[in-house]
């Protein structure tokens, strides 16, 4: 909850103008996607209008090891993704996403990631849903 409440501040602080104003966000304790999120021990989820934005990260393997890397098994070249964000078109229930990811990206950091997320969400929070 902490860690909601800080990235709630971040967007206010950035002051941004939407259309769907962030005190109509709605922050959601689970993770929107990935089938291995419960292994994930970072996660934020948000519904932005008809938009679920899902973040996941610090994955860890069965037994406990990790990070594991969210971009696959990577080839050596570029750097290691270990968080994700994706954006979904949900049906109003807060469980059904539609199957297409409408937009994504990977992180390298928590920092990063939390930063991501946010940046996510004033993106669709601008879009006229």
């Amino acid at each position: 909850m902490a860690e909601e409440a800080g990235v709630q501040e971040e967007a206010t602080r950035m002051g941004a103008e939407a259309v769907i104003p962030e005190s109509e966000w709605k922050w959601v304790g689970t993770a929107g996607h990935f089938v291995l999120a419960d292994q994930c021990r970072w996660r934020l989820h948000t519904h932005v209008g008809a938009y679920c934005i899902s973040s996941v990260g610090n994955l860890r393997d069965q037994q406990g090891d990790g990070p594991c890397r969210l971009d696959g098994a990577g080839t050596g070249e570029g750097p290691e993704m270990f968080y994700e964000t994706m954006v979904f078109e949900e049906d109003g229930t807060l469980e059904k996403y539609g199957p297409l990811t409408l937009g994504e990206d990977r992180y390298e950091t928590t920092k990063e990631a939390q930063a991501g997320h946010m940046k996510m969400c004033r993106k669709y929070a601008e879009i006229d849903s």
